[in-house]
């Protein structure tokens, strides 16, 4: 199964870090920070118990490093150190999965003291934006340097970002807004596009970052190419994470590693 942990915190040490989860048995498809989003995003897969032991091990790694009270918090959304858990069925039965990530998110949540609030398929089906825009640590205590995780099983997404040095945050802004507004309008090429616009101040660039929640409907291409005729330029497009084999054919754009290919 896949992990795909995303970190509140840029650290200087993710060489060692992605070594030392490929030394405990795991395969390691990603690893990188982004100081404008203030965020780490790895992504590893290999059996249960050695991806539960690899986040372990970078919680307590990383959670000494970060204190959400006295940061800046960056241009991403956010909720706390270990911001988002979810994690991906490659092959076996959802059902175990779920029963597995919920015996062992309450046991995170015990040894950290971090409340956890579970999501998509561990819950009640709510959406990420969802909880964050219900003000999901409003809801419970947060744990004072390190907030609230949300964890959770969910299917396979794309995380896409195309950058652009000659565009405005507010044209940025207003591209994610169209495409938002034709999905929920029932668009097919944006159908489950999740889109923001975003200012990268270190690179003096914006960014429109996209989630595709449904990559078996959707086209990286076909929005990628909305995207730059709107901007009225040429992008640079950035995966971040994991993609499937079967998602390379409409994902060209993309400068895709081959460790970021999962087969499933």
């Amino acid at each position: 199964m896949l992990a795909v942990p995303n970190w509140s915190l840029v650290p200087d040490n993710l060489a060692s870090i992605a070594n030392d989860l490929c030394s405990s048995g795991l395969t390691v498809h990603y690893c990188a920070g982004d100081i404008d989003h203030r965020r780490t995003v790895t992504a590893f897969s290999g059996a249960w118990e050695d991806v539960a032991r690899g986040v372990e091990h970078l919680c307590s790694a990383w959670f000494p490093l970060i204190d959400l009270s006295a940061e800046a918090s960056g241009v991403h959304p956010k909720v706390g150190a270990l911001d988002v858990c979810p994690f991906v069925l490659l092959e076996g039965e959802e059902t175990k999965l779920i029963e597995a990530v919920g015996e062992f998110g309450r046991g995170f949540s015990e040894r950290f003291e971090i409340p956890v609030r579970f999501y998509e398929r561990s819950g009640d089906g709510t959406a990420l934006p969802d909880l964050r825009r219900g003000g999901v640590d409003a809801q419970q205590d947060r744990h004072p340097k390190w907030g609230v995780t949300v964890m959770g099983v969910r299917g396979f997404l794309l995380a896409i970002n195309v950058n652009f040095l000659d565009l405005t945050l507010t044209k940025a802004r207003e591209i994610a807004a169209k495409i938002r507004e034709g999905r929920d309008a029932g668009e097919p090429r944006f159908t489950g596009v999740r889109a923001l616009g975003l200012s990268l101040a270190s690179r003096g660039q914006a960014q429109v970052s996209m989630n595709f929640t449904q990559p078996d409907s959707t086209s990286v291409d076909d929005v990628v190419e909305y995207i730059e005729t709107q901007a009225g330029s040429r992008g640079e497009t950035e995966l971040i994470g994991v993609i499937r084999e079967r998602d390379l054919a409409t994902s060209t754009r993309l400068q895709v590693r081959t460790e970021q290919v999962v087969y499933v």
